[in-house]
């Protein structure tokens, strides 16, 4: 009999993180496959790199340095609760990952240089004229040189979801 956890094809998976529901979802699946594949399990949070970037006057860039805290404590608090979260569901090999740019970037980056094999995004409902996967799914999908899961999150009731997620 061959085990799942022996046959698994999935050493490291990439999941994306951002506090959103389709975020959330995606990093419950993404825990699960790597409990069952005992998978390392990389959680990637984009933030703005380019906040204190410009040559500013000492007002604007104090309030730029401001910004950059208040930034990267958003960025550490998610990461914190998601790896949280992938341990309570039984994940075991972890690492949080705050990725300096655009979402699209940084996660291929994170990918290549993890060498992961799977890549779990959450689904943003984002209206009838995008297409069906969404602009973040429609370039992993088309760069990635990794397997890409897109998961729905399946327990936010309404509008009042954030981000419009359903």
């Amino acid at each position: 009999m061959i085990s799942v956890e022996s046959s698994s094809p999935y050493r490291t998976i990439l999941v994306g993180a951002n506090g959103s529901a389709g975020s959330l979802a995606a990093l419950h699946r993404a825990a699960l496959l790597a409990r069952i594949s005992r998978a390392e399990l990389i959680i990637a949070c984009a933030y703005d790199s380019s906040i204190g970037a410009r040559r500013l006057s000492p007002i604007d860039s104090y309030a730029d340095a401001e910004r950059l805290l208040r930034v990267t404590a958003r960025v550490d608090g998610i990461l914190q609760s998601a790896v949280g979260q992938a341990e309570a569901l039984g994940a075991r090999h972890i690492t949080p990952y705050a990725v300096p740019g655009s979402v699209r970037e940084g996660l291929l980056t994170v990918a290549t240089d993890y060498a992961a094999d799977l890549m779990v995004l959450g689904h943003r409902r984002a209206g009838a004229a995008c297409d069906a996967v969404g602009p973040l799914g429609h370039v992993v999908a088309n760069h990635a040189n990794a397997d890409v899961l897109l998961v729905r999150p399946r327990h936010c009731p309404g509008p009042e979801c954030e981000d419009g997620d359903r």
